[in-house]
């Protein structure tokens, strides 16, 4: 006579199975994730910049047009023109300050503090103030 399987027999082999199927599919993942950074590092490796090493040559522009136009703009005359350019050309261009809308002084005092506060340029309280006058004079609010 042969033993009728029981249930635990059967949820033990089961159970067995989906061990050997979840380590295969990890063995798979991990072996394809291996498999994609060799082929990464290996097919960038020629490609990466030395930091330390200094550009060879620096071309100069050779005319308004083939300079970078992030950083060549022309600031606008204006009180505290100083303290603008020290304060905030430090970190990005006049673009960026001068693209917004035109915002009021709250608005324009809150993001002046906040760069000061939380990224660190390079102005005290009184130039917070002297940067907001600037850029009320050359974006004064809209309606």
């Amino acid at each position: 006579m042969s033993p009728e399987p029981t249930a635990d027999r059967t949820d033990s082999g089961r159970d067995a199975d989906a061990t050997r199927r979840r380590r295969f599919g990890l063995s798979l993942a991990l072996a394809l994730g291996l498999i994609a950074a060799g082929f990464s590092y290996f097919g960038t490796r020629d490609a990466w910049v030395v930091a330390d090493r200094l550009p060879e040559a620096t071309p100069a522009a050779a005319s308004v047009e083939e300079a970078d136009p992030a950083w060549d703009i022309d600031l606008p005359e204006g009180p505290h023109r100083d303290e603008f350019q020290t304060s905030c050309l430090v970190c990005h261009s006049a673009r960026l300050p001068l693209g917004q809308p035109r915002f009021g002084r709250e608005r324009w005092a809150e993001i002046v503090h906040k760069m000061v506060a939380a990224y660190g340029a390079p102005a005290t309280p009184q130039q917070e103030d002297e940067v907001v006058d600037y850029l009320l004079a050359v974006r004064p609010p809209g309606p």
